[in-house]
């Protein structure tokens, strides 16, 4: 049985319906998380695939292999009230050219931006809003004179298993394109709101997205992408900002009957540009991705980060002095050595784990804190 770009042999099917009848109080949710970490079933990135374990539990309830619980429905007689829409201030139009302008990309990482660039995309965009699934980048589009954001962009790892005229260009076999396909990123979305008509302003957009868009994935998901594709609704539009952007146009996609529309969807066309000039042969290759010392890496970019904050580097390094001299204080009087360490690891680790990031952290954090703390001696400090 397949899902996504993973094959289930019937070893682990086995496996995931002992799982499922060993605990059948647990939501689906939770046997998804379950079965994910026995599997060892993540994505680059090292997060749990649990919406695809959710669609594969779901395939073999359909089939009568396993029993899943019923699904469990949220109380929403307290649900709050929806939130108001995102309201850009200023809808002037504005009619330009790129050159007088300073364009700009803003990348999305707060969960506040990201409400904003989805209920933005609902509004504005033709297709509206759907949530990407797996490894995704979204971006706000800026000019500098303008506070608001004046467009829309995302880019998400490829989920189209079969396109013929892309795997006839690569010549990939079946075993590489799953080895390989979240090598592909697709840009999924691209607004200009009707508002704002910048000539040039799109092709702009989409070259900034370039550029920067290898070192914003390596620093996310720790992979560097060696190609570029997006659809084109011809019937809409006739792909002009790709083309003035060098994108190349290789053919069509298949246009297949949608089951969950019940409807016929037209082909649409297939563009690419390559990241790396040998994208080819990067995908022929058994070889893992292009990776970095991501832990190095996002070590000094903290550094960096805290060293353009000055007075955020100073409150750390004075609360660290004053919970060491307060520990000197406690030890002299009550404490030995061995529990000193112990109450300045615990208080520190307080402190970290409020910005540890997720769980799967935690054990580094505090293993870090604990060396820290085995560095201090007493005679470093003074009352």
């Amino acid at each position: 049985m397949r899902v996504g770009q993973r094959e289930f042999n019937n070893k682990e099917i086995l496996l995931i319906q002992e799982i499922v009848e060993l605990f059948p109080s647990l939501s689906r949710k939770e046997i998804a998380k379950t079965i994910c970490e026995n599997l060892n079933w993540k994505n680059e990135s090292s997060n749990l695939k649990i919406i695809s374990c959710l669609n594969l539990l779901k395939k073999l309830h359909e089939a009568g292999r396993i029993n899943l619980p019923p699904s469990r429905t949220t109380n929403t007689a307290h649900k709050p009230a929806k939130k108001e829409l995102f309201d850009i201030s200023n809808k002037i139009n504005i009619l330009s050219s790129v050159e007088k302008h300073d364009v700009y990309l803003k990348l999305i990482y707060e969960p506040e931006d990201s409400n904003k660039w989805n209920d933005l995309v609902e509004r504005y965009h033709y297709l509206g809003y759907k949530k990407n699934f797996g490894l995704h980048l979204k971006y706000f589009i800026f000019i500098k004179e303008v506070k608001d954001p004046i467009g829309c962009m995302s880019y998400e790892a490829s989920s189209t298993y079969q396109l013929k005229c892309r795997d006839e260009l690569i010549g990939w076999d079946k075993k590489q394109r799953e080895s390989k396909l979240n090598w592909i990123i697709n840009n999924n979305r691209f607004l200009i709101f009707p508002w704002i008509n910048i000539a040039n302003l799109a092709s702009k957009a989409l070259h900034l997205s370039f550029v920067r868009l290898p070192d914003d994935w390596i620093e996310k998901f720790n992979y560097k992408p060696v190609l570029l594709e997006t659809y084109v609704d011809s019937s809409k539009f006739n792909g002009t900002i790709y083309k003035a952007s060098n994108w190349q146009k290789i053919g069509q996609t298949s246009g297949n009957y949608n089951h969950k529309k019940n409807q016929n969807l037209l082909p649409k066309d297939v563009y690419i540009k390559p990241i790396d000039k040998d994208f080819i042969s990067i995908l022929l290759e058994s070889k893992d991705p292009v990776q970095t010392d991501i832990s190095k890496n996002n070590l000094q970019k903290c550094i960096n980060k805290l060293l353009l904050n000055q007075k955020e580097l100073n409150l750390w390094e004075n609360l660290q002095l004053k919970i060491a001299q307060i520990c000197k204080r406690i030890d002299e009087h009550e404490m030995n050595r061995s529990r000193k360490i112990n109450a300045l690891t615990m208080l520190l680790a307080i402190y970290r784990i409020t910005y540890t990031k997720n769980f799967e952290s935690y054990s580094t954090a505090l293993c870090e804190l604990l060396d820290n703390a085995n560095n201090y001696r007493p005679q470093d400090f003074t009352l």
